[in-house]
C-alpha cells in the first residue's frame, strides 16, 4: 500500500523553521519558543537566561578491551540564574535548570537521574504555561 504521504515522516512533528523562531533564535520546538517568551517576560531583568547549556554527565573512557566509550552529555533547553558567565559543567547556587517537554522520552529520564545524581539538582520540566510560571514563582521566591 502506497502512502498519501509523498515524504517520509518520522515519529514526530517538527514544525516550520518560521514557526519556531523569535528574536533570531531558531528553537527546537514551538514549545520551546512559547517557554522562552514566559521567561523573557515574567524574570526581572537582572536574571540571565542561558540557552543549550551543555553538562557532562560521563566522562569518555576505554573499556576492558580497548574500545573507546563516547561521553554522556545533557544539554539544557533553559537555566536561568543572576550570573553573566557560566562555568563549564558548573552551577551557580541560584541556577534552575529548565527543559520543555511535550512528553518524556526513555532517553531524557535516564540522563535526567544521572543529572541529578552528579549535580544534586532537579531538572524542572514544563509541559504547559503553568508549570513555567510556578517556576518562574519559585526562582524569585528564593531570592
Amino acid at each position: 500500500m502506497r502512502s498519501k504521504f509523498p515524504f517520509k515522516t518520522g515519529r514526530y512533528k517538527v514544525s516550520a523553521k518560521e514557526d519556531r523562531t523569535f528574536n533570531g533564535i531558531l528553537f527546537d520546538s514551538k514549545w520551546e519558543l512559547e517557554t522562552y517568551k514566559l521567561l523573557k517576560t515574567h524574570l526581572p531583568a537582572d536574571v540571565v537566561i542561558h540557552r543549550q547549556v551543555e553538562f557532562l554527565l560521563q566522562p569518555k573512557f576505554k573499556n576492558a578491551e580497548g574500545k573507546a566509550i563516547r561521553e554522556i552529555n545533557y544539554v539544557s533547553d533553559f537555566l536561568i540564574t543572576r550570573q553573566k558567565e557560566l562555568e563549564p559543567n558548573q552551577l551557580p547556587a541560584d541556577a534552575v535548570v529548565i527543559d520543555s517537554k511535550g512528553h518524556l522520552t526513555d532517553i531524557f529520564k535516564l540522563k535526567n537521574k544521572m543529572f541529578m545524581y552528579k549535580y544534586e539538582v532537579v531538572i524542572q520540566q514544563v509541559k504547559r504555561p503553568a508549570d513555567v510560571m510556578g517556576v518562574i514563582d519559585r526562582f524569585k521566591s528564593a531570592q
